[in-house]
């Protein structure tokens, strides 16, 4: 049982709490995997574009997030200002 799951179950997707198929179990998976980090990387370099425009730090003021409800999203820190 612990062979099957080590297999077919992308170990290194769970420490992001994503619980995935091994890309390389299924051609399709493979493809499918393909794009989405085509995806990610076209999104980064929009999300270093708005950090810039709104002189923020990315990753410290502008998070690039994977929401369950939203997917990737940029959020914006609320800060207080004295």
């Amino acid at each position: 049982m612990q062979e099957l799951v080590e297999t077919t179950v992308d170990l290194d997707a769970i420490a992001n709490h994503e619980f995935l198929i091994k890309a390389d179990f299924d051609p399709e998976l493979t493809a499918v995997r393909e794009r989405l980090d085509a995806t990610l990387e076209a999104i980064t370099p929009e999300a270093e574009r708005v950090a810039d425009n709104l002189n923020v730090e990315l990753d410290k003021k502008l998070k690039l997030e994977k929401s369950t409800v939203f997917g990737w999203c940029l959020r914006l820190t609320r800060t207080v200002e004295y």
